[in-house]
């Protein structure tokens, strides 16, 4: 099978990862060569290139549960039991 990038469409995926590889490798040296700004403006070309992605992680408009410590009272206690013992073996 000739190896191109689109190798996974045609079979296996390990010989996409190959080409994967190789292309990295290609490539890094290249950015690695770059002046900060344009490292920088790289960046932001490529978020904004998985912004536009149909698969994102988050969508638009909706709610995400995110912890927080505000009441985590079990979690404080333990802490505190710690930082007590700490300090009396001190």
């Amino acid at each position: 099978m000739a190896r191109t990038r689109f190798a996974i469409l045609k079979g296996s995926v390990l010989e996409f990862v190959e080409v994967l590889a190789m292309a990295l490798a290609e490539v890094l040296p290249e950015v690695q060569a770059l002046t900060r700004l344009d490292k920088i403006r790289l960046i932001q070309f490529l978020a904004h290139e998985l912004e536009q992605d149909d698969d994102s992680l988050i969508d638009p408009g909706r709610s995400y549960p995110i912890w927080s410590p505000d009441q985590a009272f079990s979690a404080a206690a333990a802490l505190l039991q710690a930082l007590e013992e700490d300090k009396g073996q001190s």
